[in-house]
């Protein structure tokens, strides 16, 4: 059984559901007393690589100014999470659990991680959390299926 790293404290982390363009969705489980209870976990890294950092270092920025300009995209996407609170248990918005940002250890970055159930294959409308814009389930899973094939042309 292959082992994944813990992505959420108190959760053994069980599979890796996906990656795209925003992060990697990981599924993950608790066992307490009553039971075994599962979430996702949306894992946004910033920079999402070593080599986005390489660009910027590369460029002339400084590491003052790098940090700076990683620290605005982290601001952008926290300020994301106010709406999403206050539309909690609407219909047709996805709700979630809880979120929190972890600093590299680094201290070159940060992920922002998002917990949430499992969205059933019933609930049908999807609202990104990063740009808003509203989606048919079936339309984003196609888009995703699209951008993952262009990525895997690309590499080869």
């Amino acid at each position: 059984m292959k082992k994944y790293p813990v992505i959420w404290p108190g959760y053994e982390t069980v599979s890796r559901l996906g990656k795209g363009g925003y992060g990697t969705v990981w599924k993950v489980r608790k066992t307490d007393a009553s039971g075994e209870y599962y979430s996702a976990v949306k894992k946004i890294s910033i920079p999402s690589g070593e080599e986005e950092y390489a660009a910027l270092e590369g460029s002339g920025y400084s590491e003052d100014d790098i940090t700076s300009i990683f620290k605005s995209r982290l601001d952008k996407i926290e300020a994301e999470f106010k709406p999403m609170e206050e539309f909690q248990g609407h219909s047709n918005i996805i709700s979630y659990q809880e979120h929190m940002e972890v600093e590299h250890e680094d201290g070159l970055g940060w992920d922002i991680l998002i917990k949430r159930h499992p969205m059933p294959l019933s609930e049908r409308v999807y609202v990104c959390p990063v740009c808003g814009m509203v989606m048919d389930r079936d339309h984003n899973a196609a888009a995703n299926i699209l951008h993952e094939g262009i990525r895997m042309l690309a590499e080869a």
